[in-house]
């Protein structure tokens, strides 16, 4: 038998090689197995496999920007909150120190006051 295949033409060995292969194949989707596509230089399936390429790679940037925009986003958003938190201490410590001006403030004119008082009995 092996004499037979040295005697065909190596187009029809190819062929032959082909053909069993698409056998294998099919036992192969008989039990389940997914097949892969293979190409050897087929442009129709090239033009696909690039156009695939091209739209996976187009989705991955998109993914990739929406990331980007996201974490953005959350690093503007504790900015944000650690802002809040300076006002609000900001704040009280403007409070604390109206309430000790005020406090000066009132002493110094009473003791303007007992001293005007106390210089008008004299």
């Amino acid at each position: 038998m092996p004499k037979a295949n040295a005697t065909k033409p190596s187009s029809q060995r190819d062929e032959k090689g082909k053909l069993e292969a698409l056998f294998d194949q099919e036992r192969g989707f008989a039990r389940g197995v997914v097949p892969i596509m293979m190409a050897s230089g087929s442009r129709g399936y090239q033009c696909f496999e690039e156009e695939r390429r091209e739209r996976v790679e187009e989705r991955e940037s998109v993914v990739m920007e929406e990331e980007k925009w996201r974490f953005q986003a959350e690093m503007l958003r504790a900015e944000c909150n650690l802002l809040r938190m300076e006002r609000e201490i900001a704040v009280k410590k403007m409070e604390r120190r109206r309430v000790q001006m005020e406090r000066i403030l009132r002493s110094a004119v009473e003791t303007l006051l007992s001293v005007s008082i106390s210089l008008t009995f004299s």
